[in-house]
């Protein structure tokens, strides 16, 4: 997006929301948008980068210039303003995290017990089975029929790395970066793929949190192999989403 502002000293915010619908019934509400502050001149940005716009999905786009003077003598002007707005016909992911921490054990009592932590959960898996130690950072609220679906992606990053032996590591993790992606987009259909090795140990925990929330089958629909939870959104869904990235070292 693309825009000249005269501001004579004054100031010119622009917001920018994005929906599936022509009504943009369903759109990030305005007060709700963040606001792209105007500088002198020509203005630029990239709004892959703004929480009201879907990188993906949508059809529909809005702008709104809010202009404001603390001096009638002065006002400030939008001069021209150029907005594309397009993605391809394969739709490419609005988020990808990845990374693991793994810790095997082989006590007498806990034979070839593993404790991971993957998607933001802590998961305790033996040879019989797994469950949910720490739930991953995944809300889902179900008001009168309508979803909504919070996420907190945790996106690992760092050189892979294995030890084994009787002494002692630890692991050391660094704050890089945060940012969020999505706040109150509607979707008319949304899935999330989750590569693991623990599918049943997710499907069971996604179940339940759809029960707890009062959601029968209709509204989603869960598909896994073994090293991969597919979960499909099939009735709608408002989405918040942010991106957190660590990065790890032992």
């Amino acid at each position: 997006m693309t825009w000249g502002a005269a501001l004579s000293g004054q100031s010119l915010d622009i917001k920018v929301r994005t929906d599936s619908t022509q009504s943009m019934a369903t759109a990030t509400p305005w007060e709700a948008c963040p606001a792209l502050i105007s500088k002198e001149g020509t203005n630029k940005i990239d709004l892959r980068g703004v929480s009201s716009v879907s990188p993906v999905g949508h059809r529909y786009i809005q702008f709104r210039a809010d202009l404001s003077t603390d001096d009638d003598t002065k006002t400030p002007a939008l001069t021209t303003c150029t907005v594309n707005y397009s993605f391809g016909a394969q739709s490419p992911p609005l988020a990808t995290a990845s990374g693991s921490l793994t810790f095997s054990s082989h006590y007498l009592y806990y034979p070839n017990q593993r404790i991971v932590y993957e998607h933001g959960a802590v998961i305790q898996s033996q040879k019989e089975g797994g469950f949910m130690l720490r739930e991953p950072p995944i809300t889902i609220v179900n008001e009168s029929g309508s979803l909504s679906l919070t996420i907190s992606l945790v996106n690992l990053t760092g050189a892979h790395y294995s030890y084994s032996g009787s002494t002692t590591k630890s692991v050391a993790s660094t704050f890089k970066s945060y940012k969020v992606i999505a706040v109150g987009l509607q979707y008319p259909k949304l899935r999330i793929n989750l590569t693991t090795g623990y599918p049943s140990v997710w499907s069971t925990w996604f179940t339940r949190k759809f029960q707890d929330a009062g959601c029968d089958a209709s509204f989603y629909r869960i598909n896994s192999t073994a090293t991969m939870m597919e979960l499909d959104l099939e009735k709608g869904v408002t989405l918040y989403l942010e991106e957190t990235e660590v990065e790890v070292r032992v």
